[in-house]
C-alpha cells in the first residue's frame, strides 16, 4: 500500500521541490489524508534521528571497548610488576641473609684469631 507522500515523490521522479509541485491528484484533500502525511513526515524525522543516535552509540560503544582493552592490558602489566617486586624482595632478603650470615662468620674468625692470639 502506497502512502500519499510515497505517490507524490513517484509522480514527481522520486524528489519533491518547492518549483515543482505534485500534480493536483497527489495534494491531499482530506483531514485523514493529511494526518497521514503529516505523520509519515514525523515518523521519517523520527527515524533519522534513531539512526544518527544509533552511530554515536556504536561510536561510544567502540571507544569504551578501547578503553577497556587498554585497562586489561595494563592490569596484566601491574600483575607481572609485581610479581617482579616479589621475586626482587626474595632475592634481596636472602642476599641480605647471607650477607648477614657472611658477617657473622667474619666475626667469629677475627674473634676466634683475636683468642689464638
Amino acid at each position: 500500500m502506497s502512502t500519499i507522500l510515497d505517490r507524490g515523490l513517484a509522480d514527481n521522479g522520486g524528489t519533491a521541490s518547492r518549483e515543482d509541485p505534485p500534480s493536483g491528484s497527489n495534494i491531499p484533500t482530506s483531514g485523514a489524508e493529511w494526518v497521514e502525511l503529516l505523520d509519515n513526515i514525523m515518523l521519517k524525522q523520527q527515524l533519522e534521528a534513531l539512526v544518527q543516535e544509533n552511530s554515536i552509540l556504536k561510536w561510544a560503544v567502540s571507544i569504551q571497548h578501547e578503553r577497556q582493552k587498554e585497562f586489561e592490558e595494563m592490569g596484566q602489566e601491574l600483575h607481572k610488576l609485581k610479581q617482579l617486586v616479589m621475586i626482587f624482595r626474595r632475592w634481596l632478603v636472602g642476599g641480605v641473609y647471607q650477607s648477614l650470615l657472611f658477617l657473622v662468620w667474619l666475626c667469629e674468625v677475627w674473634f676466634n684469631e683475636e683468642q689464638v692470639a
